[in-house]
């Protein structure tokens, strides 16, 4: 678990309410090449901890070239390999968590219980 101050300030994209953010940076030019890509954070929130700081956890990151997103992690870590896809297909990625989700919601009825 890290605190949003320990990365520098990168822009926000607004996702699915407080809980979550999704943190974004251009890519620095090379020579006259400025669209290099971005890279990503995806975070959700965990707790207020003293003097004020929040507390996130990692959930992917990730880098985006000219060619697309091009490295995907998931987990918490960011100096693994845990987690990481290459290239990965970002509508399949969609479909396969639409159709989860809805699995779930058919599957997982906490009031059956």
């Amino acid at each position: 678990m890290k605190s949003i101050e320990e990365w520098e300030v990168w822009e926000v994209a607004d996702i699915s309410g407080p809980d979550f953010k999704l943190f974004y940076k251009r890519n620095e030019p090379i020579g006259d090449i400025t669209d290099t890509g971005f890279k990503f954070k995806f975070l959700k929130w965990v707790m207020d901890c003293n003097q004020g700081l929040l507390r996130y956890e990692l959930i992917c990151h990730g880098y985006g070239y000219f060619d697309g997103i091009r490295h995907l992690w998931f987990g918490q870590s960011e100096d693994e390999s845990f987690g990481y896809m290459n290239y990965p297909d970002l509508e399949i990625l969609s479909l396969l968590f639409r159709k989860l989700s809805d699995l779930q919601l058919k599957f997982c009825d906490e009031d059956s219980l």
